[in-house]
């Protein structure tokens, strides 16, 4: 599970679309299409409504072929059409160790063990970018703080570096101005629409993953622009427009998550 946080994103900027706080449980959260007159979200109750469903296709991670500090990985991602790659579920962890490995086979310079990210501490913990927040209790440190991520999360300049499979552990952690390391980019996943209305149950379980994804969770405002234009642009079976999309953003007793429990 991936607690919102009160005051980040996307509370800080629609919590008056998305209702009070704590909201009521077992609610979802429906992304309306770029331009919509209706706001950006709107809730439902998980049980009792469907609606079409937005899916996010695991992303593609790739590998720089040198090493390089933090800043010039932020130019050298964002020249390539991606960005330092920001983590968020054990899928996308899995895909990114993999690709880390199948660059160090491919590798005529030596093994590429690990790869920077864009996990950076500053005194109030780690974030990603340095803007978004990793939750104490959420994903990656619920699973991996204690022996992972050290040092103390309040030391600023950290930088978390992911380790390619077959390494033990995930993750290791370096001083930002320690050394060059290789890097690991991820560009703007893609974002799909069912044509039909399906209940949140059945877009979990099968709908998105037999696309070769999961139901959209949504870290950034870029990403929401994307993913809002992906609506706008998307016909029903019978070729009518569609204004909104189930996400995975839903309500459990202590707020806001994205794929519940």
């Amino acid at each position: 599970t991936e607690r919102w946080e009160t005051n980040g994103w996307p509370l800080d900027t629609y919590s008056s679309d998305l209702g009070p706080l704590p909201p009521p449980s077992d609610r979802v959260a429906v992304l309306g299409r770029s331009g919509s007159q209706y706001g950006t979200w709107k809730t439902e109750e998980k049980n009792y409504f469907n609606d079409h469903v937005l899916c996010r296709i695991i992303p593609e991670f790739f590998v720089s072929a040198t090493r390089m500090n933090y800043n010039a990985g932020v130019s050298y991602c964002a020249t390539r059409g991606g960005r330092l790659a920001d983590v968020h579920t054990d899928d996308e962890m899995s895909a990114a160790r993999s690709v880390i490995k199948d660059a160090s086979d491919a590798s005529t310079s030596g093994s590429i063990d690990s790869a920077l990210t864009a996990g950076v501490t500053d005194y109030n913990g780690w974030t990603w970018h340095g803007t978004n927040r990793w939750e104490t209790n959420g994903w990656p440190l619920s699973m991996y703080h204690s022996s992972d991520l050290s040092p103390d999360s309040a030391s600023p300049d950290w930088l978390a570096l992911l380790q390619r499979s077959g390494q033990s552990g995930a993750w290791i952690t370096q001083s930002k101005t320690s050394f060059d390391s290789y890097v690991l980019c991820r560009t703007t996943p893609a974002f799909a629409v069912s044509t039909s209305m399906i209940f949140y149950s059945d877009a979990v379980s099968q709908h998105c993953t037999d696309r070769g994804g999961t139901l959209a969770a949504i870290y950034t405002s870029g990403e929401m622009s994307a993913a809002r234009s992906v609506i706008k642009a998307a016909k029903d079976s019978i070729d009518y427009s569609i204004s909104s999309a189930l996400t995975a953003g839903v309500s459990d007793d202590n707020g806001w998550t994205w794929h519940g429990t």
